[in-house]
């Protein structure tokens, strides 16, 4: 088996991202591999441009970077405070990294950049319209990426939880299902979460 010495764990910073983050950091630890965790600002240049009368262009864009980058070390923290406390010791292999761009793009781009082994990526799927459709960042990534591709969906019970007052709840198997990809090739396979309650607001 190849080693597996560096891991791209992709971000939303969404509780779908929060909830396969615990994915990407078994496996770190697992393997004793790094973990490069990522997120991608997505943000419109018309948008910018719209208030760029409050300031310079540059300005406004390192205020966003700013922000994505505090919203980034919060999540890994909680997170990773969470895990340490119920796994320890804790883990501390990791680095954090915030681009501007299109997601799935700097995904790709950032994975053979860092020459990484796996990638991991949460998702989410609709057993309505089929349940191997993704997320149109996840979707993309795992179809264009040279590297073994993960991707961690939560169960139903959470995505119930997170979406109970909404009449557009995505409709979900039991269980939790992560999707490995590796050289075109797809299979589905239930697996046991690692320990991965949410987090605690």
């Amino acid at each position: 088996m190849k080693k597996i010495a560096r891991i791209l764990f992709a971000t939303d910073l969404s509780f779908i991202s929060e909830y396969a983050f615990t994915y990407a950091v078994c496996l770190a630890q697992r393997f004793d591999a790094r973990l490069i965790v990522l997120h991608v600002v997505n943000v419109s240049l018309e948008l910018c441009r719209v208030h760029e009368q409050h300031g310079s262009f540059e300005k406004i864009k390192a205020e966003i970077a700013h922000g994505a980058e505090k919203c980034l070390d919060e999540f890994c923290g909680k997170r990773l405070r969470y895990w340490n406390s119920m796994h320890g010791p804790d883990f501390t292999g990791y680095e954090t990294c915030t681009v501007f761009g299109t997601p799935y793009k700097e995904v790709l781009r950032k994975a053979e950049e860092e020459k990484v082994d796996i990638l991991v990526i949460g998702t989410h799927s609709r057993h309505d319209i089929d349940p191997l459709v993704f997320g149109s960042t996840a979707e993309k990534v795992l179809k264009l990426a040279a590297c073994p591709v993960i991707t961690v969906r939560p169960p139903f019970w959470m995505i119930c939880m997170k979406f109970r007052c909404n009449p557009a709840l995505p409709l979900a198997r039991n269980g939790s299902f992560c999707t490995v990809r590796d050289k075109g090739r797809a299979n589905e396979n239930e697996l046991p979460g690692p320990d991965v309650d949410p987090v605690p607001n």
